[in-house]
């Protein structure tokens, strides 16, 4: 293998390296400045901890000896932070007694010092690869998401535009029926105020899913006005399934509209399958907007206790024929924002709580 091959996997990529000899650290970021699109770096494990905290890492390359708090420390930390983490650990032949507890907390690959090139490549093309397979395999999955999403709006809009043309088509029959010597202008234009209405509301709920996923940049948005927006799409699918929505509260945060109108929806239904699956007869779901957290529950008897813990995971699913990638998708849209999603079960339900940094 050589340069290039490896290149090819780790110029996108950024990188968290941590190492206390200065001197090394200036060496050897030099040396992986060939390599890798951004090189964060820190003299000790704690300053390493935060900048880990406050930044988005591809990659972590740290030493095992270091100040304040070591490497062991350090990666522990950090897969707490996210188990599938790839880290690399420096360390010399004297820390062989380290390297065990390191393997078994699920470090990626390690580097000896004082490194040579051949052993560099080989554990930057290994451990590269695997996060370029990892982040493809996240793109597939999210774009198969996005899919199934895209299915379930079309199925919506199809049914609402059905029954405006149901309306359309039997206010057209009515006015075929009238008398014309009793048809006044006051009854036509009554009749044409009728049909106005039913085209604008088609045209509404059109250019609603025009929109919906249209690619649009951050920008300060109203809570209430997304939320809004969605129910407007799904308003025939929640009648359909006798779902009692209400709204309170609104606030303002920084966020990719778009896609958090695709956080809503998938709340929705997965709540609506829920009330199915249950057969619930009196369903309510109530949006609460308060300060920087929107607060979404239902009084559909809760999440299934084996999946809670894990139901922003990708593949998890409660649902017979789910993918398990909406709940997992819209996780990735609140992080991609420094928000945070959990799920509680109440007392006749479940709560998703969505935390805004902003």
């Amino acid at each position: 293998m050589d340069f290039n091959e490896v290149k090819f996997y780790t110029k996108e990529l950024r990188v968290l390296y941590v190492e206390d000899n200065e001197n090394l650290l200036k060496e050897t970021k030099e040396l992986l400045d060939n390599f890798f699109k951004t090189i964060v770096t820190a003299t000790n494990g704690e300053i390493g901890l935060e900048l880990y905290k406050n930044g988005d890492f591809d990659l972590v390359i740290t030493d095992i000896k270091m100040p304040k708090m070591d490497g062991i420390e350090l990666s522990k930390n950090i897969i707490q932070i996210n188990p599938n983490q790839h880290i690399i650990i420096t360390s010399a032949y004297n820390d062989s007694d380290k390297l065990l507890s390191l393997i078994q907390i699920g470090i990626s690959d390690f580097l000896l010092k004082p490194m040579n090139l051949p052993q560099l490549l080989k554990v930057l093309y290994k451990v590269s690869k695997s996060i370029y397979n990892h982040k493809k395999e996240k793109e597939y999955l999210i774009s198969q998401s996005r899919l199934a999403i895209m299915g379930e709006m079309v199925d919506m809009i199809a049914h609402q535009w059905l029954q405006y043309i149901n309306v359309l088509s039997l206010k057209i029959e009515l006015l075929s029926f009238e008398n014309r010597d009793t048809l006044t202008e006051e009854k036509i234009d009554d009749y044409i105020k009728g049909l106005k209405k039913e085209i604008d509301n088609l045209v509404v709920v059109l250019n609603e899913f025009r929109g919906f996923f249209r690619e649009k940049d951050v920008q300060l948005f109203s809570i209430r006005e997304i939320v809004d927006s969605v129910l407007i799409l799904m308003k025939d699918y929640l009648i359909k399934n006798v779902v009692d929505v209400e709204v309170f509260g609104d606030y303002k945060v920084w966020i990719y509209p778009n896609e958090f109108k695709q956080v809503i929806l998938n709340i929705i239904t997965n709540m609506v399958d829920n009330f199915n699956e249950k057969e619930i007869e009196d369903r309510k779901i109530v949006f609460d907007i308060k300060d920087n957290t929107l607060t979404i529950k239902d009084n559909g008897g809760g999440v299934d206790d084996e999946v809670i813990d894990t139901i922003f995971e990708a593949k998890v699913t409660t649902k017979k024929y789910g993918t398990g990638m909406g709940l997992y998708l819209s996780r990735l849209i609140i992080e991609k924002i420094d928000g945070k999603i959990g799920v509680t079960n109440i007392d006749n339900g479940a709560e998703f709580k969505i935390l805004f940094k902003n």
